[in-house]
């Protein structure tokens, strides 16, 4: 099986991907507890999240075409 190396930068941006994702999810998850206006306040974190998700997207295609380049293919 063929396999592609990452590179650190690309790395980063995927475990802060994860990061974000599972602290959106503990903080909805507490307001769903303790808020009376908790869908509007979740709703108004997911719409943080998808602006995050969509920085890091970025990063992550730019880091992925970066490490590409620069390898000349030689690793796939």
């Amino acid at each position: 099986m063929k396999q592609i190396e990452l590179c650190t930068n690309t790395e980063n941006v995927l475990t802060l991907k994860r990061q974000i994702e599972e602290v959106f999810k503990n903080i909805a998850e507490f307001v769903d507890k303790n808020c009376v206006n908790a869908e509007a306040i979740n709703d108004r974190l997911m719409g943080s999240l998808s602006v995050a998700n969509e920085i890091l997207d970025k990063e992550l295609i730019a880091s992925i075409n970066e490490e590409f380049a620069c390898s000349k293919f030689e690793r796939i």
